[in-house]
Parts: structure tokens; sequence; C-alpha cells
């Protein structure tokens, strides 16, 4: 799998690659041709590295082995067809301003205490205060449930961003990996490609990352939407210096002929 560049870094290469493609360009058509061809080099790293982002992990290959093995056997049994994201690509979502309604319901628990599930609504600043929306209490093991859905809506609004959580006895614990106080993804994703809108999440409920099982709190959430990460969002940008640098290769030539014509130089 690829490994994406940030929007900041591939411009600036982009930049660096630009200045270089009109230099040439200034030396012939030789020139010219390695300029077209090093801007082709560059709108692949700009538009391979968002795509790269979303990647989704191979349930069946990547986790079986490690410490998530048990959940990914007992998702693949219980809801055919799931695989799992990237764990950069889950941080933050939004309720569809499409949808009606958003539920949530907790379908594993596996945990030795008390786990709230919730959201923090993301602002300016960050994530805001945890609200809890259920709890499900603990200690628990590997305990199956078959529970109505919960509708999350009543702690959001349509269009809103927000991060999932849980809070223990301990602490409160982030889907936003750089908001918890250890720096740790707490929270794995699963989804099914033709579905949608509906996705498995896998919370570890201990400070330092725990066993990484993931298993503590799954729950199944639908009617909800990841949200853009910013280097998505700023792809305009990439493609308006695309766009100039274009314009340069164009017009340096020219203004090279208009000079050696009319001014001798």
């Amino acid at each position: 799998m690829c490994v994406p560049l940030s929007i900041g870094g591939r411009c600036a290469a982009f930049a660096s690659d630009v200045s270089l493609a009109v230099r040439w360009c200034a030396n012939g058509f030789g020139g010219f041709a390695r300029a077209v061809a090093t801007l082709a080099v560059c709108v692949c790293l700009v538009v391979g590295g968002v795509d790269a982002k979303a990647d989704p992990i191979d349930p069946l290959t990547d986790v079986a082995a490690g410490p998530e093995g048990l959940l990914a056997d007992t998702l693949a049994a219980s809801l055919p067809g799931l695989v799992r994201l990237t764990d950069d690509a889950d941080e933050h979502w939004v309720f569809a301003e499409t949808m009606a309604t958003v539920e949530v319901r907790p379908i594993i628990r596996h945990a030795g205490y008390d786990n709230e599930f919730g959201i923090a609504v993301l602002g300016v600043d960050g994530p805001g205060p945890f609200a809890s929306l259920f709890t499900a209490p603990g200690p628990t093991d590997w305990e199956f449930l078959d529970l109505p859905w919960v509708d999350l809506g009543v702690l959001l609004t349509p269009g809103e961003a927000f991060a999932f959580g849980i809070r223990t006895p301990h602490r409160t614990m982030l889907s936003e990996a750089g908001s918890n106080t250890d720096g740790l993804d707490h929270m794995v994703t699963w989804f099914n490609p033709d579905d949608p809108g509906h996705f498995v999440l896998g919370f570890e409920d201990t400070p330092g990352g725990g066993d990484r099982d993931f298993n503590d709190l799954v729950v199944e959430v639908r009617f909800v939407e990841l949200l853009p990460e910013p280097a998505a969002i700023a792809e305009p940008a990439a493609a308006l210096l695309y766009g100039l640098g274009l314009a340069a290769i164009v017009l340096v030539p020219t203004v090279r002929r208009f000079r050696l014509r009319f001014l001798g130089n």
C-alpha cells in the first residue's frame, strides 16, 4: 500500500519540480519533453497520495495473526464482507445531512469495567466535551448482544462533525488519537464496501494501548460518513499549482522568442 505524502509536502515538491521544468524549457524542445515527464510524475504523487489514504486493510491477511485476530474472525463470521480501514482514516466523522437519523447499538462487550459510548463534537480547537449516549456495563467476557438501535442524532445535528469515543472509569479515549492523553489510537473501524454508511467500531479501553485487541466494546453504526481529511479538502490548491506550472511551460518559451526577436537578448 502506498504511503501518502502530506499535501504540504506534495505541493512543495511540486513547486520545486515546476521551477526545474521551467529552466529546462528555456533550453529547447528536449528540455520541454523532460519537463512534461516531471510534471506527470508530480501529478501522480499529488493525486495518488490522497487516494492511498483510504485504502482498506484485508482483515484476513493483515490483522488475523495479531491481537485483533479474534475480533477479525468474529466479525467475518457474523457480518460477512467487512474490511478494515487504515488507522489514520477513521478519526473524524460527520452526521450526513441527507440522513434522517444516526443509529448505533453495542454488539460485543469484553471488558473489566463499565464503558460509556458517545461522541465529541469537533470545534475550531478540536474535539469538545465527551457526550455519553449509553453505558455498556462490566465486567463481562465476550458477551454478544442483540439490543435495539439507539438514536445517536440526539447528540448531533445534520452536517455536524465529530469524533467517536468511550469513557472508562480512568479516562476518555476518542477516535482522534492526538486528543488522547497517551497519544494512541483506541478505535478501529470495519465497513462493508457494498453498504455505505454502515460501520463497526472496535475500542481498546486500556490507557497505554492495553492488549490492542479492540474488543472491549464493539458497536455497530449506520447512517454516518467519514469526514474528508484536510489533505483531500486542500486538493484544489494542488490542482491550481499544477495549472500554473503548465502555464509557465507554455509562456516561458514564448517570452524567450519575443526577447530574441524584438530585444535581441
